[in-house]
């Protein structure tokens, strides 16, 4: 009786800390500025607002991008939801256009006007990759 109840202290003890390691973030994972890294979130996949990554306009850049896209722009779609990195366009509406090559964000991605903001955009996914405050 004395070793089901010493091993039953023993599995309460150890339980929780194995919870916790099975919960903690991938040793792999890096929070980018501004970004706090939970159990659940992994790796991030993509900035917070604003922030320069691969690819996409740093802070510099973004008062001139915005300036010429709001000025340049075709369309204005409108979306009933709230604009957020990570979130996906509507697959019909939105006219994506090419980011000007001064810019030098690859190809790859485009921007559109939603709301009346500018946002970059993968357009195979249509997941915004950053909003041009």
């Amino acid at each position: 009786m004395n070793r089901r109840l010493g091993v039953a202290v023993l599995a309460a003890l150890i339980a929780p800390v194995s919870a916790a390691k099975a919960q903690a973030p991938a040793p792999d994972a890096k929070a980018h500025p501004g970004q706090v890294l939970t159990p659940e979130s992994g790796p991030p996949r993509r900035p917070v607002e604003g922030a320069p990554a691969a690819g996409v306009l740093g802070a510099d850049q973004a008062p001139a991008f915005r300036q010429r896209a709001l000025q340049d722009h075709r369309s204005n779609a409108h979306v009933d939801r709230e604009l957020a990195v990570g979130g996906r366009l509507p697959p019909a509406g939105i006219t994506y256009l090419p980011i000007p090559p001064e810019f030098g964000v690859p190809p790859r991605y485009r921007y559109a006007v939603v709301n009346g903001q500018p946002v970059i955009v993968d357009p195979t996914t249509r997941e915004i990759v950053q909003i041009v405050r």
